[in-house]
């Protein structure tokens, strides 16, 4: 029996925009990491790390860790 591609996609994107519900917002993510709002949300427009805009705007946690894992480097300290 073939399956119906549209009904796949539908479903996935569903699920897809109920995991994205829970990603945390700009404004919880500079706080939980102790950077500004500004610089966080400068990285969503330009295309740094994944973000969907639901209720507000939500980014991936883990698209966010990559991001700084790559680049973020802290001071060192003696």
């Amino acid at each position: 029996m073939p399956t119906n591609t549209k009904t796949q996609r539908k479903r996935s994107v569903a699920e897809f925009t109920r995991e994205a519900a829970t990603w945390p917002t700009i404004k919880e993510l500079a706080a939980d990491y102790g950077v500004s709002e500004r610089w966080v949300r400068e990285c969503v427009q330009h295309g740094r790390i994944a973000a969907i805009r639901l209720d507000l705007l939500r980014v991936d946690p883990d698209d966010w860790e990559a991001f700084l894992r790559e680049r973020y480097r802290p001071a060192d300290t003696d």
